[in-house]
């Protein structure tokens, strides 16, 4: 796997490419980061001008954007807010296929994250990330107790 830095910099670059290399908007983005990471906006408005600035790309980079986030209790809001997100998406979706017999269809398949929720820490991983991140808590406790030994074996 890739260190952290590295895929920090494809993320970005990802991004870049997106914005068809806007830097206004790029800035933009930046700065939305920026304040979700200091808790100057709710992960529920970054994830909304997020979704505006780079539409149906948004979902490309969002796993990585999750799961490269340093604070685990950001990663948890912006994941909840994604949730958010999909609820209201798929009622939407529902009222229009009630409304027109052959509406479009919702691929919410695009939406399904790749990424697992550690229940030690909470951290969010992608799944290639997953097991190394395990054998950490492992080696943190020597007893494990059989509630964690389930999950871990579940």
């Amino acid at each position: 796997a890739l260190p952290i830095s590295q895929r920090n910099i494809q993320l970005i670059q990802s991004i870049k490419e997106f914005l068809q290399n806007d830097e206004s908007e790029f800035n933009e983005f930046k700065s939305h980061s920026g304040k979700f990471r200091q808790g100057l906006i709710s992960a529920a408005q970054y994830y909304k001008s997020c979704r505006e600035l780079l539409g149906e790309n948004f979902m490309r980079i969002f796993n990585e954007l999750l799961v490269l986030l340093p604070d685990t209790g950001k990663q948890q809001e912006l994941l909840s807010a994604h949730h958010d997100f999909l609820i209201e998406d798929k009622q939407v979706s529902n009222k229009q296929k009630k409304n027109k017999k052959n509406a479009w269809q919702n691929n919410s398949k695009s939406y399904q994250l790749d990424c697992y929720t550690c229940p030690t820490c909470k951290q969010v991983l992608s799944q290639q990330d997953s097991a190394a991140h395990k054998t950490l808590h492992i080696e943190d406790d020597d007893f494990p107790s059989l509630q964690s030994i389930s999950r871990i074996i579940g």
